[in-house]
């Protein structure tokens, strides 16, 4: 495109051929510019810029990474706190499923808001197929399902709203059952939780599950504990 000298003045005069100027329309409505550079990903840039400015920095950004972290003395408290917990069931009357199903702590995740407990497989589990009964392994996840809910929200009542497993592989006799329940989601009232239980002996997953947990607290979580 170039400029030439008519009566009134200077005008444009386009001397590209006709398919160069369809060309043009398309170019702008893409939006590239005529010098070949895209506006668009100019545009994303400056966006992009402005989302980084306001990403926090120095003190600000130190700051929050402190609020997720916890001390090792303080990490030391909260797994005894989890330890005593198990030995209190342990503690209650053998009659009860609790003391007869023998768990063991095995470890835990503060970052992760999950607990692992080992359940041995024991005689008396076995069905008739010479494996756990499934309803021993809903019994251990929906246990430490409750233990870690309990744990991270606080709250000493957390009545089971439902659960959801799903058997893979047999957990037979000799073995020992991990189960990690993890906190998926933390609300006010209620507590959504995945769990995997695996095989000590072999690592494989046994059964998976997904459950949710209700907070009681106040007058309710007083009258439950009573009845």
């Amino acid at each position: 495109m170039c400029l030439q000298k008519t009566g009134g003045g200077f005008s444009a005069a386009d001397n590209r051929n006709e398919s160069e100027r369809d060309f043009v329309p398309l170019l702008i409505y893409m939006g590239t510019s005529f010098d070949g550079t895209d506006e668009r990903k100019s545009s994303a840039d400056s966006a992009d810029q402005d989302i980084r400015g306001r990403e926090p920095e120095g003190k600000e950004k130190e700051k929050l990474e402190q609020e997720k972290k916890i001390t090792d003395r303080e990490r030391e408290e909260k797994e005894k706190q989890i330890i005593q917990g198990i030995e209190n069931i342990q503690g209650w009357k053998q009659e009860h499923m609790y003391p007869r199903l023998k768990m063991e702590f095995h470890s835990w995740s503060y970052e992760e808001r999950s607990i692992t407990v080992r359940f041995p497989v024991q005689k008396w589990e076995l069905n008739h197929m010479g494996s756990m009964h499934g309803g021993i392994i809903a019994t251990a996840i929906d246990t430490v399902c409750g233990m870690t809910t309990r744990h991270f929200a606080g709250t000493i009542l957390t009545p089971t709203v439902n659960i959801c497993i799903n058997y893979l592989l047999p957990a037979l006799d000799g073995d020992a059952m991990l189960v990690t329940a993890k906190i998926d989601h933390l609300g006010k009232r209620l507590v959504s939780l995945s769990a995997v239980c695996k095989s000590e002996n072999n690592g494989k997953t046994i059964a998976t599950a997904t459950s949710n947990f209700m907070l009681m607290k106040g007058e309710m979580a007083i009258k439950l504990k009573e009845w």
